[in-house]
């Protein structure tokens, strides 16, 4: 008797690209993350953000970036620190998160 392997489907090789290419966009986006100081619009979202105090109604709404992400950053502080690479990791995540969404987005349109 001989073993065989499991059959994977037709659909293993386009998750396997997918988790390579997502896991490519983590590996680029997380690449020298802290290595430049916080520009500008980046520290007024720290401002907003209130990583230091209580987050206020106020705050969210004059943010440069919307209340949500404000919220998301005061939130993402508290779990992860207040470090420059903690807090540009929140946008690497998000961005690194489009990959698998622009994949299911667009499956439709192709198959």
């Amino acid at each position: 008797m001989s073993a065989s392997l499991p059959r994977l489907g037709r659909w293993a090789p386009q998750h396997l690209w997918l988790f390579f290419l997502t896991g490519l966009a983590i590996g680029l986006r997380f690449q020298g993350l802290d290595r430049q100081a916080l520009w500008v619009d980046e520290a007024f979202s720290v401002k907003y953000a209130a990583l230091w105090g209580a987050l206020r109604f106020e705050q969210l709404l004059e943010n440069l970036h919307g209340p949500l992400h404000a919220a998301l950053l005061h939130l993402w502080a508290a779990c992860f620190g207040r470090s420059e690479f903690a807090l540009r990791s929140l946008q690497a995540v998000i961005g690194a998160g489009t990959v698998p969404v622009l994949y299911w987005a667009l499956r439709p349109a192709t198959s």
